[in-house]
């Protein structure tokens, strides 16, 4: 719908958080500091987590990447993705997120929808 009208998106949250990375469990709990404990519920953790485990098979596919880097690729695969805006709390992570620019394009075909 946005490139049918010439309108390049912008990715706020590719990793979710951080879920997309596979670090969390439902279990997990953020410090009164992390903007996660203000945005994630409990419930919301554990709905965000059970779509997430849906797609390990995917990312399964993708073997020496992380789940970051692979969630980074399917967004800047995406024809309509103009930019994608990371977090990352470490400069290793910095690196690993950049370094899924380098990577070839994930076929939006193979994508399971969640």
């Amino acid at each position: 719908m946005a490139r049918g009208r010439s309108v390049g998106v912008i990715v706020r949250i590719p990793i979710l958080f951080g879920l997309l990375a596979g670090k969390f469990t439902r279990d997990s709990r953020f410090g009164d500091d992390d903007h996660r404990r203000f945005n994630l519920s409990p419930d919301k953790l554990k709905a965000y987590l059970e779509r997430a485990e849906k797609l390990r098979p995917f990312f399964r596919q993708y073997q020496g990447q992380s789940m970051a880097q692979v969630s980074l690729r399917f967004c800047i695969s995406h024809p309509a993705c103009q930019t994608v805006i990371p977090g990352a709390k470490s400069p290793e992570q910095v690196v690993e997120n950049c370094t899924a620019g380098d990577m070839d394009p994930i076929a939006m075909e193979t994508v399971p929808e969640v």
